[in-house]
């Protein structure tokens, strides 16, 4: 030993649930080969905090995949075909009204101006949920003070055909949202806390054993190390499977274009020095140690 002091930090905020519970598993088992028990039990319950992230990123997953692809999707096509039959349908009823004379046309005018300001796109390619309000307000008026006109144009089955894919819409967004970004970054928070527990559990129990500190921080320090390589291949344009078999998916904000998050982009942030929270491995040590029959409108953009 030469004397010389540094300090390692690790990326422990930013290792995603997978990698945490590998290192927890394997340093429990380090923990019963120098019999700490205390030390079992901590890394025992930061691994049980990773299983519960693993569950609610699942989750978060599978709920952005339908927004994407799944149930939200398709109601939307279904009821944008349903929007642009009925949509249609008046403007033409209004057309043939204006060239006729008849002053009915202005009532089918001011319902297109209110609820599509002239234009079916503007319901059809707003955000999921502001699309949905806008249909239930123009539906309640479809049964109700319009409800004559869309009968006297021939329009009560594309208005039926609306009230029928409501449901269905909101029972499709409300699915997506059972588990929140809160959720998912809470079960994190406290699975990282738990492994921050574990390393300072090594750090103030075997201060200046430095052997010992190293064959109980060798699965972090591995992870870690795996991140790194990571960043590296990624910079110079390396296929990072090859460097680290797969990849964590990126996880998807609510209503947000994608963001890298800390399973993937973000966990690989850190090559040498940790970022964000980063932890001390030790205080100083040697050197050597993520209706078909209408034309649909263009699918709701920010959601799709």
């Amino acid at each position: 030993m030469n004397g010389d002091l540094y300090m390692r930090f690790f990326s422990i905020s930013r290792m995603s649930s997978a990698r945490t519970d590998v290192v927890m598993a394997q340093t429990q088992q380090k923990a019963q080969d120098v019999g700490d028990a205390r030390l079992g039990e901590l890394a025992f319950e930061a691994r049980l905090r990773a299983k519960h992230a693993g569950e609610i990123e699942a989750m978060h997953r599978a709920q952005t995949l339908a927004r994407g692809e799944g149930a939200a999707k398709a109601s939307d096509k279904q009821m944008d075909a349903a929007l642009v039959g009925f949509f249609d349908g008046v403007e033409d009823e209004r057309d043939y009204l204006v060239k006729a004379g008849d002053p009915r046309a202005a009532v089918y005018g001011d319902f297109i101006t209110r609820h599509f300001k002239g234009q079916v796109s503007t319901v059809t390619r707003a955000p999921y949920e502001e699309e949905l309000q806008r249909v239930e307000r123009l539906y309640a008026e479809a049964i109700g003070a319009f409800a004559p006109y869309a009968a006297a144009a021939s329009l009560t089955k594309w208005v039926d055909r609306i009230g029928g894919h409501i449901g269905p819409y909101r029972a499709a967004l409300d699915a997506r949202d059972r588990v929140t970004r809160g959720d998912l970054e809470s079960a994190r928070r406290e699975m990282h806390l738990h492994t921050c527990a574990v390393v300072g559990h090594i750090c103030s129990t075997y201060i200046g054993q430095w052997d010992v500190v190293d064959a109980l921080l060798a699965p972090l320090v591995d992870q870690q190390d795996r991140i790194a390589a990571i960043m590296r291949a990624r910079r110079q344009g390396v296929q990072t499977g090859a460097v680290d078999g797969d990849l964590d998916g990126l996880i998807e904000g609510d209503g947000e274009a994608p963001q890298p998050s800390p399973d993937a982009d973000a966990e690989a942030g850190a090559d040498d020095a940790g970022a964000g929270a980063a932890q001390p491995a030790a205080d100083a040590r040697p050197a050597d140690a993520q209706p078909a029959d209408a034309q649909p409108a263009p699918e709701s953009p920010g959601d799709a």
